[in-house]
């Protein structure tokens, strides 16, 4: 099951794509692709700068722990829509935000959240005084998150 199929499945297994939910699997995978992006240090750059310094990572045959969350686009802007996901093998040694994958095997858990909290940072100068690109800003996202 690919990457792809996996983000319907779950969808299908919720019966729904207008609820916020956490998503694990621990499972077996032939391939596994990852990302980490460097430390970053103040001016801080875009989302979208950052993630074309990334390092990925790739591994078959591997056992992990995939977990993450869906978010629904109904709540573009205030989150990233769709799904964000990471992995770390079982030895710990190679991870990161998935990138794709493909699952031999495993099992899925899931768990719907009927709230979430938004926390805004209301003490921090530089995010009162800066000026975002709302026009772009879920295009943006989304670029950096795939």
């Amino acid at each position: 099951l690919d990457l792809s199929g996996f983000q319907k499945t779950v969808l299908e297994r919720l019966q729904t794509a207008n609820l916020f939910a956490a998503v694990r699997v621990e499972g077996r995978f032939t391939q596994m692709h990852t990302r980490a992006v460097l430390p970053q240090q103040p001016p801080y750059p875009t989302l979208t700068e950052t993630a074309s310094g990334q390092k990925e990572f790739n591994a078959e045959n591997i056992k992990g722990t995939l977990i993450g969350y869906y978010s629904p686009d109904l709540y573009a802007g205030a989150v990233s829509p769709g799904f964000h996901l990471h992995f770390l093998d079982a030895d710990h040694h190679m991870g990161g935000h998935i990138l794709g994958f493909e699952l031999d095997s495993g099992e899925l858990f899931l768990q719907k959240f009927s709230d979430f909290q938004l926390h805004l940072p209301t003490t921090n100068d530089a995010f009162l005084k800066q000026k975002f690109d709302t026009a772009t800003l879920v295009a943006d996202i989304r670029k950096a998150e795939n």
